[in-house]
């Protein structure tokens, strides 16, 4: 076989480069010539003996940054053609590295890949095995086969999309629970860096203290006009599909039915209509609920999501869990960053924008996140928001214009029909 160059990219956005090896086409259909050949049909016969006579040692096995290009390529693939895959976790580490049983047990394990298979260090400091075309069936009869040997390590076998995010319960639960397996989390969630951490941290401190007038007098005013909590806090979907409780002044009527938003946001989304909000027709909403929605005041809680790390300044706008059930697949890829309280949607057009385009947006700022970008997010949110509190009154300006000119050239006929009446 011929070592051919392949560059993938990672998950900053850069290239990694790395070696593997090119498919032969007769290794890889073996003699029966089964492109689609499963760990269940091809066995422990010769053919898989065959394709890992060279096994590579531990330390040239793919690099954490090369094998997670591998697991987001795979990924890809499987968003768009609906063939899962399967990635099988170990470690080694309870064994002596001098020990030879440590080396026949990964001799073991490597020999029982086929040629499509690949292998490489996880992020987590894990080995990881990447099944391509492998459902959960045919993983598990050669996870049984590969650790089969006496005092073999523990694995542990995932399946995408199976075991990625899921099928949320109707009654969901806030805190560790989530649909999220933790192998997947790690090998696609972004790790939020250090930088975007301290301008969370700062920004947040300055944000409470500045804001401090403001959110007293919108706890103040919601007292007065509504009965009930001040502050509404619901579960949302954050990084890596995780759920978390969600803080925000409250705007609408305590205990009231989520039915129709419900129902407008999966039509929506199942139509590939813009998310527009149901503000000017809900009757849910408390008096002065719509200017602190329109102004995103009742989005500054939000600050406290931040300090507590379920939040970033800047990211994907958290969904709610209904909104989940409905994604399409490569939809869960806007779970790969830490949600934000503001971001690319918001400052692109937000409500006038599809679920697709907004996913897209998100995973584009995922994919290319740096401190500029989110500065500048930042500084655009402020102008966004003015533009979204100012737009009825601008579209209205046209009509009144009309209605204004209609009205002075009726008043211009009239008087003239009543000075030619004078006149005569």
């Amino acid at each position: 076989m011929e070592l051919e160059r392949k560059s993938l990219p990672c998950i900053d956005g850069s290239e990694s480069n790395f070696l593997y090896l090119e498919r032969n086409k007769a290794s890889t259909l073996g003699e029966a010539g089964n492109p689609s050949m499963t760990h269940e049909e091809d066995g422990m016969d010769s053919i898989n003996v065959q394709m890992r006579q060279r096994v590579p040692s531990i330390e040239k096995i793919h690099d954490p940054i090369s094998f997670h290009a591998l697991l987001l390529h795979e990924r890809h693939r499987t968003d768009r053609t609906g063939n899962p895959f399967s990635l099988v976790t170990f470690s080694l580490d309870g064994i002596s590295p001098a020990s030879s049983r440590k080396t026949a047990i990964y001799k073991h394990i490597v020999k029982t890949l086929r040629n499509t298979d690949e292998i490489g260090w996880m992020r987590d400091e894990r080995i990881g095995l990447l099944l391509p075309d492998t459902g959960q069936e045919s993983a598990n009869i050669f996870a049984r086969r590969a650790f089969a040997r006496e005092k073999a390590p523990e694995f542990k076998l995932s399946t995408y999309p199976d075991h990625w995010i899921g099928d949320y319960p109707e009654e969901e639960k806030g805190g560790e629970e989530g649909a999220s397996d933790p192998c997947f989390v790690d090998a696609f969630s972004i790790d939020v860096p250090a930088w975007k951490r301290g301008i969370d941290i700062v920004g947040a401190f300055l944000g409470l203290i500045i804001l401090s007038p403001v959110f007293l007098a919108t706890m103040l005013w919601i007292r007065a006009v509504s009965p009930g909590p001040v502050l509404f806090t619901q579960n949302r979907v954050g990084l890596g599909g995780k759920l978390f409780t969600f803080i925000k002044f409250r705007t609408m009527k305590h205990h009231n039915d989520t039915g129709a938003h419900q129902d407008h946001i999966i039509n929506c989304i199942r139509d590939g209509k813009a998310l527009a909000k149901l503000d000017d027709s809900d009757p849910r909403i408390i008096p002065g609920g719509r200017l602190l929605r329109k102004t995103c005041v009742d989005e500054l809680p939000q600050l406290f999501n931040v300090l507590r790390g379920d939040m970033s300044l800047v990211g994907p706008r958290p969904c709610v869990v209904y909104e989940a059930r409905e994604y399409k697949k490569w939809h869960s890829r806007r779970f790969d960053a830490l949600p934000g309280m503001t971001g690319l949607w918001q400052v692109s057009g937000k409500n006038k924008l599809s679920i697709d385009q907004m996913i897209r947006l998100d995973i584009s700022y995922a994919s290319n996140m740096s401190l500029l970008r989110d500065l500048s997010i930042i500084a655009r949110t402020i102008p966004a928001i003015v533009v979204m509190v100012l737009e009825p009154w601008m579209k209205r300006l046209p009509a009144r214009s009309a209605a204004l000119r209609r009205r002075v050239k009726i008043d211009f006929a009239f008087n003239e029909e009543g000075g030619t009446a004078a006149k005569s």
